[in-house]
């Protein structure tokens, strides 16, 4: 699991980096660009596609999906979490305002990556539903909280601000940890009542990270702000087991099944039991192609993808995608389906994959652009 591998990571550079990152703070900075700059370039590219499959699935996800960014700010969360004194708020706190530099600037290379085929989603209208349109919004602000956030982390802007200003500002922090959580739920929930073991994974143990954190905080600042009374621990921790029930309940609960229109009853009469729909016909006039393998790229749900298509004696004999970036659970749907009936069709240009739009759409894309040129030459 990628979340569990970036904790890991985040864990080992807090403990083993701390002295070197608060000494060289800039050198920290210049590395997290650098790793975010080649996950913007490798994704939009497609060259990330074409990486050993080990390395583009348990590596690369840590930089392009924002999952070692989001790790790193857990840490800069729970430390002003967690009791005063305690071992992790001493090891952390001297760090927070370098590690929440670092995970911001790997949080916007996340956001580059993803962003740009997001936003031409948007532009043509194909987002998923008002799921997906939510989830892009919800991204949108999260940018938007986060960007005056970091800029104002560095020790330079800090001191040239009021220390009221300052702090007041600081306290979007609340409301950006809040949009990162809805942020993670809007682009995994349906894939996790679809049955998606990585989608719910990543709903459950990222909703555990915040809902934690939210009732250690919330008993923090009550026993700060009222110490003599009782103890507020037992009614936030039953409040926030109410809350992951909820929304484990909400993560497995299946997707409700399309209403389905009942045919006429002409129809039914007309229709015999044992029939096999036959292939549609050719079209009488294909396009001229020459023969040989040609290349294409087009967009899919999360960026560049390069598909392969072989002529012999004028006709498609095959399709391959030969990059891709798009989760596997989708690149398996289109494999499925959508190359043999671009194969049937001798066309790139059939009907989408249901739940699998975006990616169909930048298979065509690439195999259109293949065709071109295979009846260019």
């Amino acid at each position: 699991m990628v979340i569990c591998q970036s904790l890991a990571l985040a864990a080992l550079i807090v403990w083993f980096g701390r002295d070197f990152i608060r000494k060289r703070p800039a050198l920290c900075y210049a590395v997290a660009a650098a790793l975010a700059l080649a996950s913007v370039a490798g994704l939009w590219s497609g060259v990330i596609g074409e990486l050993p499959g080990w390395f583009a699935r348990w590596v690369i996800p840590m930089f392009t999906r924002g999952a070692l960014a989001l790790a790193l700010f857990f840490f800069v969360m729970f430390a002003n979490a967690v009791p005063n004194g305690s071992p992790f708020m001493k090891r952390v706190m001297p760090i927070r305002g370098e590690l929440s530099i670092i995970a911001s600037i790997l949080a916007i290379g996340h956001g580059a990556a993803l962003g740009k085929a997001q936003l031409e989603h948007a532009l043509a209208g194909r987002l998923d539903g008002a799921l997906g349109a939510a989830a892009f919004i919800v991204s949108l602000l999260l940018m938007a909280v986060m960007l005056p956030l970091f800029v104002t982390s560095f020790r330079r802007i800090r001191r040239k601000m009021k220390p009221r200003a300052w702090k007041k500002l600081q306290r979007a922090a609340y409301a950006f940890y809040a949009l990162a959580c809805l942020h993670i739920i809007l682009f995994n929930i349906k894939g996790a009542r679809g049955g998606n073991a990585g989608a719910l994974i990543n709903v459950l143990v990222y909703g555990g990270l915040f809902v934690t954190y939210a009732v250690m905080r919330g008993r923090k600042a009550l026993e700060k702000k009222y110490p003599n009374r009782s103890n507020p621990r037992e009614a936030l921790a039953a409040l926030g087991a109410a809350v992951m029930a909820a929304l484990a309940l909400l993560a497995m609960a299946p997707a409700p099944a399309l209403p389905v229109e009942p045919l006429e009853e002409t129809a039914l009469a007309e229709a015999e039991p044992d029939s096999t729909p036959e292939p549609a016909p050719l079209p009488a006039s294909l396009p001229a192609y020459a023969d040989g393998e040609y290349t294409g790229r087009g967009m899919g749900y999360n960026g560049q993808m390069k598909a392969a298509v072989t002529i012999e004696n004028g006709v498609i004999v095959d399709i391959r995608i030969k990059s891709v970036v798009d989760d596997q659970e989708y690149v398996d749907k289109i494999q499925a389906t959508l190359i043999p009936a671009m194969l049937a069709a001798q066309s790139a240009q059939v009907d989408a994959v249901s739940g699998a739009t975006s990616s169909s759409d930048g298979l065509m894309a690439a195999v259109g652009e293949a065709l071109e040129k295979a009846a260019g030459n």
